[in-house]
């Protein structure tokens, strides 16, 4: 496993079906610090996005994980989804993420996490799927 970060790997990260990986500058450190601030694990389940994978698992087509993103000018991806925490956990991270202004989706089994308000116009929200 290629560590790119005290506590992310290359394999976390990169696209699932292209095996890319292109974040936007600065995302992997804004990452490292929730994660720190955190001080929990967390397990990626979607991190970069080619097109096309993006496209064959249905995301948005202007979705923040996607290595390329005309519509945004991003060169890169900035988001995550991970496994959703319970309990306590949820509440920790909810707390980590928006005192470090993350936008935050919340689904019934994971946690989208984005830094659109760094990289895009777009303010931070916090949503339900």
């Amino acid at each position: 496993m290629t560590r790119i970060s005290p506590h992310f790997t290359r394999a976390e990260l990169q696209c699932k079906g292209s095996g890319e990986m292109v974040l936007a500058d600065g995302f992997l450190n804004a990452l490292e610090l929730l994660r720190i601030g955190y001080d929990r694990p967390m397990i990626i389940t979607s991190g970069c996005r080619s097109p096309e994978h993006n496209a064959a698992i249905g995301g948005h087509p202007r979705s923040l994980h996607l290595t390329e993103n005309p519509h945004h000018n991003l060169q890169g991806a900035c988001a995550v989804d991970i496994k959703r925490p319970v309990g306590s956990d949820l509440h920790r991270l909810l707390h980590a993420a928006t005192s470090l202004g993350w936008s935050i989706g919340i689904a019934k089994t994971f946690v989208h996490l984005d830094k659109r308000s760094r990289y895009t116009p777009l303010p931070p929200v916090i949503y339900t799927y």
